[in-house]
């Protein structure tokens, strides 16, 4: 019979000590520290719904003009949205939650769950970045893509402006 000690060591060698597969330590990184220099926070709702089209980008809210201050160097645009939604036409009807910048899609835009059929409502989430984003002005606005249709019904987005 094993020993309880030995059962311990067996189950640290095969997992590690964080309950995880021990693979090769990555070589640490230099981080960059980003100091933040404007945050914007977008808020609304529609009472009854805006309706998103099958397969369609559609606009969230109104765009917000935001600031890359100062001539030198670049800035970093950092947004986390969340979105209610529902009114799924069909079980599995994924959608994205993604942002524009200056009129463009960002890309590799999150799927970030799938809209429920069954009359429900369920939030979700996504956290996207541009960096390398020149000095001025420059206009963002949170954007949705289902495959089968849905309703978005509250919205916020917060915008960060970093410079690294």
């Amino acid at each position: 019979m094993l020993t309880l000690r030995f059962r311990l060591l067996i189950v640290l060698l095969m997992f590690g000590v964080c309950g995880v597969v021990v693979a090769q330590d990555a070589p640490a990184m230099v981080a960059t520290n980003h100091v933040l220099r404007g945050s914007y926070i977008h808020q609304g709702s529609y009472k009854s719904g805006l309706m998103v089209p099958a397969a369609m980008w559609t606009k969230v809210g109104n765009p917000l003009m935001v600031m890359c201050p100062d001539i030198s160097g670049m800035c970093t645009i950092q947004v986390d949205s969340w979105i209610q939604n529902g009114n799924g036409m069909s079980m599995g009807n994924q959608y994205r939650v993604c942002f524009c910048l200056d009129g463009m899609r960002v890309p590799d835009c999150q799927v970030v769950g799938s809209t429920p059929s069954d009359g429900s409502l369920l939030i979700g989430s996504a956290s996207e970045m541009v960096k390398m984003v020149p000095p001025g002005t420059h206009m963002v606005q949170t954007v949705v893509w289902s495959m089968n249709g849905m309703s978005v019904f509250h919205y916020t987005s917060n915008y960060r402006v970093y410079k690294p």
